[in-house]
């Protein structure tokens, strides 16, 4: 074989050496590209660490601290609902509370609250509950000013992933269960409440990831 020949061979088996060595270190750059992008995804243990730190949803009572013979017949208690859509929950704001008089003295006794009497004014001389929140109950108070206290009833805590939909590289809409869970205060509000115990519901939230990491941009 003459040397040209010979040259030539080895010049193709270099050249040929040097693309397969091109062509496994594209390899490697681009299955590394891939990655990283599958890294910036929104986990769903990720996704689960930030749900369960959130306030979901709850549902909380608003107490007059003047509680009255109009205030008795009319119930005297407002229900409210926080950190949900419209809609969503289950919860539809009907629910009779039959919150009485009779509920105050359970709640004293109970060592909730304090009740004491004055007299009412000139034009409604009917006596006058006056209810002190008591230290025991200032776990579950959401809010406390000069006229009222309002009471967490219900409160929605997370259960599981249902899915992650990637929206783009920085947005992701999360899927997942919730469960109502019951405060001590529900059996003074209504029987009707306790239905709601355990019962699971869906929701869903959209998720931003910014240079620190993924965080909750529904709240």
């Amino acid at each position: 074989m003459s040397t040209y020949k010979i040259t030539a061979i080895n010049m193709f088996l270099v050249a040929h050496g040097q693309l397969k060595g091109l062509a496994r270190a594209l390899t490697i750059f681009l299955a590394a590209i891939g990655l990283q992008a599958c890294s910036n995804d929104l986990s769903k243990s990720g996704a689960k660490e930030i749900l369960e730190k959130q306030s979901l949803g709850y549902v909380e009572a608003r107490i007059s601290k003047e509680y009255d013979h109009w205030l008795a017949t009319n119930r005297g208690v407002e229900m409210g609902i926080g950190g949900l859509k419209w809609g969503e929950g289950g919860w539809n704001g009907n629910i009779d509370t039959e919150f009485n008089g009779i509920m105050l003295d359970r709640m004293q006794k109970d060592g909730w609250i304090d009740v004491k009497t004055k007299q009412g004014i000139a034009m409604d001389p009917m006596p006058v509950k006056v209810i002190s929140p008591l230290k025991k109950l200032s776990e579950y108070i959401r809010d406390d000013n000069a006229g009222s206290f309002s009471v967490l009833v219900l409160k929605l805590e997370f259960d599981d992933i249902t899915r992650i939909a990637m929206i783009n590289d920085s947005t992701a809409l999360v899927e997942f269960s919730a469960k109502w869970s019951l405060s001590p205060f529900a059996s003074y509000m209504s029987k009707d409440i306790d239905a709601f115990s355990g019962n699971k519901v869906s929701l869903s939230r959209h998720f931003r990831r910014y240079d620190d990491g993924w965080r909750l941009v529904d709240e």
